[in-house]
């Protein structure tokens, strides 16, 4: 299989689903036709760290790891032929959860395709391999920094030298079988000089199906309110949703707390959320702005590439899959961010 595209990306039930979703996005329909291509699914909210810039140091909901159980009931209401890519992660860090590759498995026997990310500071020999060996599609590996004093600066509780000797025997190992791997640093004050050594660093295992990306930091705590544009249109809820690891289902992964729940997969069926009052109201309130709602009004989310026509026939044609990995080669875009 190529490292840039998806068997996917040629499914005829899959780009109808897509088209729907783009029309319904493009005319900001309320009641969104089709069904969401990609659904998050927490496997934890736990994490080992304590990143200053991460939701997870102010959660107040429940920290649980999602049961096996939890996991098979959300998993075996998501179709193949709609949702095509599902997301082990909202908050938390991933490893963390024992079964998370019998998850995997799990799902790929249902024809998902999976993508995660971790910090891998629990990215040892044993859980590479299994990582490997799990089928998962796509990894995203956040390192934020290219020395130690830096890296350790925003990966609070991370010891730099051990996580550079987990992932690159990772790479090692995985040599140019999948999963596709991105190597994410988060742009911040006190890394961005670092950008170029940090791409020079991981851009020499291109050729093994890894790339290297800078990310705009979110300001997920409303810290530079002036930077959150009222209508800068959210795509978030007219593609996916997120199942927290305690099952209850949302709109948004900038929902960390879950303090807009749309339902529970103990009691209701993913899609049939998806076009629920409160998700409906939830899309006619970002079409007149996101200061008119409280979970969106302090949030300065806006898609990674910017939405024009171009940008939408693609996401019409290209399964999310293929689509999860041409966006870091593009690069992340952000019309305003912080510092600028």
């Amino acid at each position: 299989m190529s490292f840039w595209y998806d068997s996917n990306i040629l499914s005829l039930s899959h780009m109808r689903n897509r088209f729907k979703l783009v029309r319904s996005f493009r005319r900001r329909d309320p009641v969104v036709a089709g069904y969401p291509s990609i659904v998050y699914v927490e496997t934890t909210n736990w994490c080992n760290l304590e990143c200053p810039m991460c939701p997870t140091t102010i959660m107040k909901r429940d920290k649980v790891h999602m049961e096996m159980a939890t996991w098979k009931t959300a998993i075996s209401q998501l179709d193949p032929k709609y949702t095509e890519l599902v997301v082990l992660h909202s908050d938390g860090e991933p490893l963390l959860n024992k079964d998370v590759f019998d998850m995997v498995s799990v799902a790929k026997e249902k024809g998902l395709r999976l993508y995660t990310s971790t910090n891998a500071t629990a990215l040892d020999e044993l859980h590479a391999k299994a990582l490997i060996e799990s089928g998962l599609d796509v990894l995203n590996i956040s390192i934020d920094g290219t020395t130690k004093e830096v890296y350790e600066k925003y990966r609070v509780g991370a010891n730099y030298e051990k996580v550079m000797e987990n992932v690159e025997r990772f790479l090692e190992i995985k040599g140019d079988r999948d999963p596709f791997v991105i190597i994410q640093m988060i742009e911040m004050p006190e890394n961005q000089h670092q950008a170029q050594e940090f791409l020079e660093r991981w851009g020499k295992y291109r050729s093994k199906g890894v790339i290297p990306v800078i990310k705009k930091m979110i300001d997920w705590f409303n810290e530079i309110p002036d930077i959150i544009d009222n209508y800068n249109w959210c795509d978030r809820p007219f593609f996916g949703m997120v199942v927290h690891s305690s099952g209850e289902i949302s709109p948004c992964i900038h929902d960390f707390d879950a303090t807009y729940v749309l339902g529970n997969v103990h009691k209701d069926n993913i899609y049939d959320v998806w076009n629920n009052d409160k998700m409906v109201e939830l899309r006619k309130s970002i079409s007149r702005g996101r200061r008119t709602n409280d979970l969106c009004k302090d949030c300065n989310y806006e898609p990674s590439v910017g939405h024009n026509l171009l940008v939408d026939s693609g996401l019409a044609v290209l399964d999310m899959c293929t689509v999860a990995k041409l966006i870091p080669r593009i690069g992340f875009h952000r019309n305003r961010q912080y510092g600028t």
